[in-house]
C-alpha cells in the first residue's frame, strides 16, 4: 500500500488527504492538536501531534519511507519554516530519487499585479515582498524534481479567506474590500483542488519539474457579495473599496484571471459550484463550522 504524507491539515491539507484516502493510500498528516488528531483518526488518515512543523523529528522517518510528500503549509509566522522543511525533502529526495515524489504548495499571488489576461503557468512572474520568499522555496522543490502546485482562494466548508465575505454579509454594516470595483478575484473549491494534487502526485512522469495553477473561477467579489445577500433575503449591501497599506493587504486587492488549460490537459475536471451559483449551500456550512469551532 503506498504511502503519503501530507505536512499540514489545514484548508487545504485536510482535503488533500481526504482525497488520497479515497484513492486507497495509507495518509500520514500533521496537526497540532490533539481534536484535530481525533477527527482525523474518525476519517482513517494517521495524524502526527506536533506543536511546530520545525520538529522533524516527528515526522522525518514517515517521510522517509513516503511514496508521496505534499507540502502544505502556510507559516507566516515565520519564513523560515518553509526553508527548513524544503531542505530536509531535498536531502531525502536526493537520497530516493525516483522513490517519491514531492509536490509543493505555493500561490497564484507570485504573479502580482499581471496585466495578463488569462494568466497561465508561463505568464511572467512580477515579484513582490510578500511572494519573494515563497519563490525560493518554490524553486528549491523545482530543482530537485518536484511539482508546484498554485491555488487561487480556497473555498468551500470552513472557507478560508472567502469565510469573510459570509461575515461581512451577516453583520450587516456594509462590506469593505481591498482594491477596486473592477478587481477580478480567482477562486478554487478545496475538494476540486484536492483532486490536482493527487491527479500531479500519481503521474510523476508527466509532472516533474512542473508548475500547475489551481483555479477555476474568476469572479467579481460584488457578484458574490450580492449573490450571498440575495440567498439571505437582504438588499445589495454598500461596498466600499480601500487600498492595501501593507503587502498582504495589497495582495488582498490583486486583480487576477486564471486559466486552469494545463491542470485539464493532466485529466483535472472540477465539478463544484462557485460561491455565487450556490451561495446558501457554502453559507450554511460557514455556520456550521462557526458554530463548532
Amino acid at each position: 500500500m503506498p504511502n503519503v504524507l501530507v505536512l499540514g491539515s489545514g484548508l487545504i491539507g485536510f482535503d488533500v488527504a481526504l482525497a488520497f484516502v479515497a484513492k486507497g493510500y495509507k495518509v500520514y498528516t500533521t496537526t497540532r492538536s490533539q481534536s484535530k488528531a481525533d477527527r482525523l483518526n474518525q476519517l482513517e488518515i494517521q495524524p502526527i501531534i506536533v506543536n511546530t512543523i520545525q520538529e522533524t523529528g516527528k515526522w522525518e522517518s514517515i517521510a522517509r519511507k513516503a511514496d508521496i510528500i505534499v507540502e502544505a503549509l502556510a507559516d507566516y509566522s515565520d519564513r523560515q519554516t518553509a526553508h527548513i522543511v524544503a531542505d530536509l525533502l531535498t536531502k531525502i529526495k536526493q537520497k530516493r530519487e525516483l522513490a517519491v515524489h514531492i509536490v509543493y504548495t505555493s500561490g497564484i499571488w507570485i504573479w502580482g499585479a499581471s496585466q495578463v489576461e488569462p494568466i497561465e503557468e508561463s505568464t511572467p512572474i512580477l515579484q513582490n515582498t510578500f511572494t519573494r520568499g515563497r519563490l525560493d522555496v518554490q524553486d528549491k522543490y523545482l530543482k530537485i524534481g518536484g511539482s508546484v502546485i498554485l491555488p487561487s482562494l480556497v473555498y468551500g466548508r470552513d472557507g478560508g479567506l472567502s469565510n469573510d465575505y459570509f461575515k461581512q454579509v451577516l453583520a450587516q454594516k456594509g462590506v469593505t474590500f481591498f482594491g477596486t470595483e473592477d478587481t477580478w478575484t480567482p477562486f478554487v473549491h478545496a475538494s476540486d483542488l484536492a483532486q490536482l494534487y493527487v491527479l500531479v502526485a500519481e503521474s510523476p512522469r508527466l509532472t516533474t519539474g512542473q508548475i500547475y495553477v489551481g483555479s477555476v473561477t474568476n469572479e467579481k467579489r460584488s457578484d458574490i457579495i450580492n449573490a450571498i445577500a440575495n440567498s439571505l433575503g437582504l438588499p445589495k449591501p454598500a461596498i466600499t473599496y480601500v487600498q492595501g497599506s501593507t503587502d498582504y493587504e495589497k495582495c488582498l486587492g490583486l486583480s487576477q484571471k486564471f486559466s486552469n488549460r494545463k491542470g485539464k490537459q493532466l485529466g483535472w475536471n472540477p465539478v463544484q459550484p462557485s460561491i455565487s451559483d450556490d451561495p446558501k449551500r457554502y453559507l450554511d456550512s460557514f455556520q456550521a463550522f462557526s458554530k463548532s469551532n
